[in-house]
């Protein structure tokens, strides 16, 4: 019997909907209670943006999202110049902590079954990355105002300051995650499959709202809520971006800022009390800083809403120095990784940085020669997917690290000697004394093609064989080494290897539903001539090849559990195999110092930097694994073991 056709053929996840004769009365209810609740509705406009509209009517309002004070053109971000778009704008300023219990849980489920090396690489990495505490935390940034002045036309500024604009069907999480104050999430939610609907303000809402007289609880979170209203000032912005969330409205007017300004302050409540003495203790220091009771309440609940309509003027005053204000809350913005971030990526201060490897599966490390690119690229792929990592060097380095730590992990390293048809005949011209001529170069260069492409296919074919054998992925970590230098033969070897290893991974991925990774390492190696003295435009072809297989496999090998990894010197290496393929990347890690200690992470695909300067600099126990072997270094002791592919 087949349980996949039995149970549920449903593949999508259905949300409640919106208006249907399908809603029973208790979903009306519902849906009538959160919105009374949330104090908003919300509804697509313009390019699928969420519309946020106060349920006592007035303006549509749209939301931008930054996470970092940079972009990927190298600007920063500067408030400021929101107001040349709108004079009203809304801004929450998060205070986001959370614990890494998605990293701990892959770390532990990583380990299980793992030989005793690969267990402690990862004890490694724990250490590297929670050392001291346990905790992480950072900022970002919402901002809304009236439809208009938010979203762009084309890719020009307006108010959202090129922040990513909140989708309709993003609106769901990202209300959810301001509300129980959580790291933010901006997954799409699911149509209900049977009526094409949904409701962002239900899905949003918590199912009920503790209200006491001067704080609130929601249920299951056991953390309690509480508003101050105040004056926010140069001496005192960094103070209060420390204790909680921030709200700020603010308008200019006759070329002042004006502000009302709101402080969310969140505890744990400890044997049935909510205990905020320290809080206001420390905002009694800060200047003009009440707390909101009774009614109030209710009112600084709904203002926290993204895309609500401005707060009541509490305390609204012009602001002093607005310039520092404004640049201390943007350069506050740090990024505090994936909700579910499960992989160790370096720090930002002194917080680490982890980020979910399957939302972003596809992955490009940037910068010069010798600045570490496959050296983090090694850090970060060790640790995940049980290790069914594929290295594939692009060219051929004496001092590669792959082997090492490949049969450190008990994997396999493949040893391939692809000369070329010069170098073979160049042999021969020393035995005979003959010279070919180039039409015998090239007819001698194909066939020994067709010969790499069936060695290519027993080698995929006979790891496949033994994993149906053993039940099980055996055999990786995979890497080569290479012992005829940079072939032509060599990347024609990895363009039949690629694609039977799609082929055979598919049925594998259909069958158990197993990840794996394939690092290209050195994608810039594919750039080659197409006027070869001796080889005519068969290098560039065989080149071209390849790297158009490996653009398949970053744009859809996810799709049969595949992911793909490029190191490369700059986004111009792509583009010689396919225009545009940079931005199907799904994060960039940008090397661009050779100092081995600091990049640049971003999402290509948004222009959104992720963090400007993540600390990359590895901790020894880490680094000698991954490392080069340079001629000076001492070899570990371990013995190469090779497979042949000759």
């Amino acid at each position: 019997m087949d349980l996949k056709k039995l149970l549920f053929p449903g593949t999508d996840a259905r949300l409640l909907p919106e208006s249907s004769v399908f809603l029973n009365a208790v979903t009306r209810e519902e849906t009538i209670s959160a919105r009374e609740l949330l104090g908003v509705t919300i509804h697509p406009v313009k390019g699928g943006a969420a519309g946020v509209r106060s349920t006592n009517g007035g303006a549509t309002r749209v939301i931008a999202y930054h996470q970092s004070s940079k972009f990927t053109d190298g600007s920063g971000l500067d408030i400021r110049q929101a107001y040349k778009y709108t004079s009203n704008l809304t801004m929450l300023l998060r205070l986001v902590k959370h614990y890494p219990a998605s990293f701990v849980r892959h770390v532990q489920n990583e380990k299980d079954g793992e030989k005793t090396a690969r267990t402690e690489f990862l004890d490694d990495v724990m250490e590297w990355a929670l050392p001291r505490k346990g905790k992480i935390s950072g900022h970002d940034l919402l901002l809304w105002g009236d439809l208009g002045a938010i979203i762009p036309e084309n890719r020009e500024e307006t108010a959202s300051l090129h922040g990513k604009i909140v989708s309709y069907l993003q609106a769901a999480s990202v209300l959810r995650s301001v509300i129980l104050s959580t790291p933010m999430s901006l997954e799409d939610a699911k149509y209900d499959l049977i009526t094409k609907s949904y409701d962002a303000v239900w899905y949003a809402a918590p199912r009920k709202v503790f209200w006491y007289p001067d704080f609130y609880s929601l249920p299951d979170s056991n953390l309690a809520y509480a508003f101050w209203s105040g004056v926010v000032s140069p001496e005192n912005i960094r103070e209060l971006m420390d204790m909680g969330d921030i709200l700020l409205y603010t308008e200019v007017v006759e070329g002042y800022l004006y502000a009302t300004a709101i402080l969310r302050v969140v505890v744990p409540i400890r044997n049935g009390t909510a205990d905020f003495s320290s809080e206001t203790s420390q905002l009694m220091k800060l200047g003009k800083w009440e707390r909101r009771t009774g009614a109030d309440l209710k009112k600084a609940f709904q203002a926290f809403v993204p895309g609500s309509a401005p707060p009541p003027a509490w305390d609204r005053h012009s602001v002093h120095k607005p310039n520092y204000v404004l640049s201390a809350i943007q350069k506050s913005l740090k990024n505090v990784g994936d909700k579910n971030g499960d992989t160790m990526s370096g720090f930002i201060d002194d917080e680490p940085f982890f980020l979910n490897n399957q939302l972003r599966p596809s992955r490009i490390y940037l910068g010069p020669s010798k600045v570490g690119k496959s050296t983090l690229a090694a850090a970060h792929v060790l640790q995940t997917n049980g290790c069914r990592v594929i290295w594939m060097p692009l060219t051929a380095g004496q001092f590669e690290s792959a082997p090492h730590w490949v049969e450190r992990f008990e994997g396999t390293v493949i040893n391939l000697n692809l000369p070329d048809a010069y170098t073979l005949h160049r042999q021969n011209d020393k035995q005979n004394g003959t010279r070919p001529t180039r039409v015998d170069m090239v007819a001698k260069q194909e066939e020994l093609h067709v010969e790499d492409k069936e060695a290519a296919e027993k080698t995929v074919a006979k790891l496949e064989a033994e994993w149906y054998q053993r039940g099980k992925i055996v055999g990786l970590p995979l890497t080569f080494r290479v012992k005829s230098g940079d072939t032509v033969r060599l990347l024609n070897w990895y363009n039949h290897f690629l694609t039977a290893m799609r082929e055979a991974w598919k049925r594998w991925y259909e069958l158990t539903g197993e990840l794996a990774t394939i690092v290209a390492d050195n994608f810039s190696a594919l750039k080659l001539s197409d006027n070869d003295p001796l080889l005519g435009e068969l290098p560039a072809a065989i080149g071209e090849n390849l790297g158009l297989n490996l653009a398949w496999l970053v744009s859809n090998g996810r799709n049969i559990g595949l992911s793909c990894w490029i190191t490369t010197h700059s986004k111009e290496d792509l583009d010689h195999i396919s225009t545009g393929l940079f931005n199907q990347f799904g994060l960039c890690f940008n090397l661009k110092h050779n100092d081995f200690t600091f990049c640049e992470v971003s999402q290509p695909k948004d222009r959104d930097v992720l963090v400007p300067k993540l600390y990359i600099k590895l901790p020894y126990p880490i680094k000698r694994v991954v490392e080069r072997r340079e001629p000076n270094l001492d070899e570990l002791p371990w013995t190469q073991k090779e497979v042949s592919a000759d």
